[in-house]
């Protein structure tokens, strides 16, 4: 009986130490990319095709001084999973005046395009206020090494 019990006991710490090692290797890794920006402002016709979104929010007033001096910050990451060498192309941007984020209704989109007319991983657009994030799908590892990082944003026109 304390054999069968010790042999047990043996078996379950075998098997949750080994759980430990796979588990560690979900953490992600997230580090900057190297991409290509475009700026691409869209129609309100299209523009409500988007989940992400508001009219209201859109409709809202910005004054054409504040337009007139101010820049986009625009950059990416890119988030590895190591457990099945996978990574997902992350976007930001940001409406800048002064070295202060506005408050500019505007969206972000972040995918990785092969150069003929595939893109992978696409965010679709994400509309936000600030600093806008947009997040990608999972693709292997390898799509990398062939595609470019590629981070849309604008506003609707």
């Amino acid at each position: 009986m304390k054999k069968n019990m010790l042999l047990t006991m043996s078996v379950c710490m075998l098997v949750f130490t080994s759980i430990i090692p796979v588990s560690a290797k979900d953490i992600n890794t997230i580090k900057p990319s190297n991409i290509e920006a475009e700026r691409e402002d869209v129609s309100l016709e299209e523009a409500l095709q988007d989940p992400t979104f508001s009219l209201e929010e859109a409709s809202k007033e910005e004054s054409a001084l504040t337009r007139a001096t101010t820049y986009w910050k625009v950059w990416g990451e890119m988030e590895y999973r190591q457990s099945d060498n996978t990574a997902r192309p992350v976007g930001y941007s940001q409406h800048i005046s002064d070295g202060k984020v506005l408050n500019t209704y505007h969206y972000t989109r972040t995918y990785l395009d092969n150069g003929v007319g595939g893109k992978k991983g696409d965010s679709g657009r994400q509309w936000g206020y600030g600093t806008v994030r947009a997040v990608g799908t999972y693709c292997m590892i390898d799509v990398w090494d062939t595609a470019i990082h590629t981070v849309k944003y604008g506003t609707e026109d």
